[in-house]
């Protein structure tokens, strides 16, 4: 099944099975359930009956670590009345006096996991790629389109073969490069995008911030029969493609196009709920746990996050990476570690370290129970070589690596701060105790952090299999290093605790360092990535290649795709108030009918830091470009390269030479 369609009363199934194209409608009534007072239950169950199908009692689960308890479950009619209904029940009653289940999940996925209709994927979809510019689509024009791999230059034949793509049965997946082509295809084209009815908008583009971080979400649509893929939003596409997606699929039973937009919070979540339904465990609706007090003494150490052990910022040889196989998982599982199981009401133990919370005992946690097969499914991926376990396992590695920080989460549905500090208070002992052993190895510790070591020593894998056997955690080794640089930090000697590079296993290994950011132009990177494979054999060949660089951006003997700049905007254009240069590109765009929004990228090449306009959009002609201000950036580069061998300033030793500046 591939998707799922509403329509009055009817959940319309679509599938393709051996090759042929199914349809299926079921009666289907949308449940919300709701637990408070039973008095009030009762007065919300008469006043709500003439905007309801049907109502009753029944016994659930409110949460993990308590009994069953009487709720109030109310069908609705149809699916389109389920969203206003639930928001007329939270205005009229607040959230202390009742609590809502089940209200906030999205419909396919609510639908598969209340009827028990599993949405996996068998057999071959059809699929349809539509790709087309921004600048084309604020010119709202077609001209340009690629369909699958194939680009049109004129909008009549893009219609064309538009029209003939979309006649008989059509595809059943559509993959967009972003959410606008659908709308400006509907409005160019006279025939119907979906099996039936077209196109519908189910909700509008959203920017949110948190944690620092601006998101963009943009508008989703439906179009009827199909599944619709927004390439430009989807993150799990672009980390593990459309198998991984598959693989979620079967996992989480969100039908594959509510699975593509969602987020990696989202998608853990949709697991945990189809494990709790299952165990006849309701979901809350906005879930909000306050954090239990605390003496401040326990809290300064609640909060000093998880290990680090500082590097100094210099070039060591002969050098192993380790890292612990997904350490906060296995934590979890290993300890038992669940908003039920820490501090419960039956055991006293003390069991986490420092903080002194106890752990239960007599039960195994939701949380253990709930990651322990995608930790197992993850190795077990990662022994096989196939495309299928390859997607698969990264699909897994980020569900993994989200699980620590969601636990946090204020608004998780199945999550608690007290988990999360008791992990992070595991996570110091463990890494300490694998210091010391290492340690009395013979091994001598060069950097740690969170669940990697870097080490010098000798019979690595000996070390390891005695560290994993005595933790209870597989410590693996992730590379051998020739030699590793670890980066200081701009004017500071300071070392910075997750850039490096260096030589590991025959190939160069970089982190964190420009190369390895979007927003560094590739003029750069090719600079840096460079002086790095140069530099450990010769500090001055390094240099030679930079200078080479430079003269060739003065010389103006770069390739202009080259100088493009992309980077976030964290406001909606007309927001800013100064004019920075992303700013400027973000108010260029919107001049010529682009729409841009906070939490979206920008595209540019600074044109000229002192006049106007100082930047000039990728698509737009470029009649210069600053060259200074590039030189400066393959300057800052270069500097991150040699500064951990020794040369402390770049600029004077492009003027006197090298050895001077030792």
């Amino acid at each position: 099944m591939f998707k799922i369609d509403f329509q009055g009363d009817k959940a319309i199934e679509w599938s393709r099975k051996n090759g042929e194209l199914f349809r299926e409608e079921r009666v289907y009534r949308p449940t919300i359930y709701i637990a408070g007072e039973n008095m009030l239950l009762k007065k919300i169950r008469a006043e709500t009956a003439s905007k309801t199908y049907a109502s009753q009692f029944e016994e659930w689960r409110t949460s993990p670590g308590k009994r069953p308890e009487k709720v109030l479950r109310i069908d609705l009619e149809r699916q389109e009345d389920f969203k206003s209904f639930r928001n007329y029940l939270r205005r009229k009653y607040p959230r202390p006096e009742i609590r809502f289940f089940h209200a906030g999940l999205s419909p396919q996925f609510k639908y598969c996991v209340e009827q028990s209709r599993n949405p996996e994927i068998e057999g071959e979809l059809k699929s349809l790629r539509l790709n087309l510019s921004r600048p084309r689509i604020g010119q709202r024009t077609l001209k340009g389109l690629k369909i699958n791999c194939e680009k049109y230059s004129s909008e009549s034949r893009a219609l064309e073969r538009l029209d003939r793509e979309f006649s008989g049965e059509g595809p059943d997946i559509l993959r967009i490069s972003r959410s606008q082509v659908l709308t400006l295809i509907d409005e160019k084209t006279d025939f119907s995008l979906g099996r039936g009815s077209s196109l519908e908008k189910l909700a509008g583009e959203n920017t949110v911030t948190a944690y620092g971080k601006t998101v963009h979400s943009p508008s989703r649509y439906s179009v009827f029969g199909r599944a619709v893929i927004d390439e430009s939003s989807s993150f799990m596409l672009s980390e593990a493609g459309m198998k991984g997606l598959y693989n979620l699929v079967s996992r989480t039973w969100k039908p594959l196009q509510e699975v593509a937009w969602a987020s990696i919070g989202n998608i853990l979540t949709a697991i945990e709920i189809r494990q709790a339904y299952s165990n006849n465990i309701l979901t809350p609706w906005k879930n909000w746990q306050p954090e239990t007090p605390k003496k401040a003494s326990t809290m300064r150490k609640a909060d000093r996050g998880g290990f680090i052990f500082n590097p100094r910022p210099e070039v060591y040889e002969d050098v192993h990476e380790m890292d612990f196989a997904s350490l906060f998982p296995n934590i979890m599982v290993n300890k038992n570690i669940s908003p039920e199981t820490i501090n419960c009401d039956c055991c006293d133990n003390s069991k986490v370290p420092e903080l002194g919370y106890s752990i239960c005992e007599k039960q195994t946690g939701f949380i253990p129970h709930t990651l322990g097969p995608i930790i197992h499914d993850r190795s077990n991926y990662k022994q096989k070589d196939t495309e299928y376990s390859e997607k698969a396992s990264a699909a897994l590695k980020w569900i993994l690596v989200s699980c620590f920080g969601y636990m946090g989460h204020a608004h998780a549905a199945y999550g608690a701060i007290e988990c999360h500090q008791a992990i992070q208070a595991f996570d110091r002992k463990i890494m300490v105790e694998a210091k010391e052993m290492l340690e009395e190895e013979g091994f001598e510790i060069k950097h740690g952090i969170i669940d990697s070591i870097w080490a010098s020593g000798e019979n690595v894998e000996e070390a390891c299999q005695k560290v994993s056997e005595e933790i209870g955690i597989e410590l693996e080794h992730e590379h051998h290093f020739d030699w590793i640089a670890f980066v200081p930090r701009k004017n500071s000697e300071i070392s910075t605790l997750n850039r490096y590079f260096g030589k590991a296993d025959g190939k160069m290994v970089t982190a964190g360092i420009g190369m390895e950011q979007s927003s560094t132009p590739e003029i750069v990177k090719k600079c840096q990535k460079e002086m790095i494979e140069a530099v450990y054999e010769s500090r001055e060949e390094a240099l030679e290649i930079l200078e080479e660089y430079i003269s060739r951006v003065r010389n103006r003997e770069i390739d202009l795709e080259d100088l493009i700049i992309e980077k976030k905007i964290t406001r909606n254009p007309e927001d800013y108030k100064s004019t920075n240069r992303s700013a400027e590109a973000a108010k260029r765009m919107k001049r010529k009918g682009i729409d841009i929004r906070a939490g979206q990228k920008v595209r540019y090449i600074v044109r000229d830091q002192n006049s106007r306009p100082r930047v000039l959009l990728d698509f737009e002609e470029i009649d210069r470009y600053d060259n200074e201000y590039y030189v400066e950036k393959l300057k800052s580069a270069a500097e991150s390269v040699l500064r951990p061998f020794g040369v402390k300033k770049v600029e004077k030793g492009l003027e006197k030479g090298l050895v001077n500046y030792i």
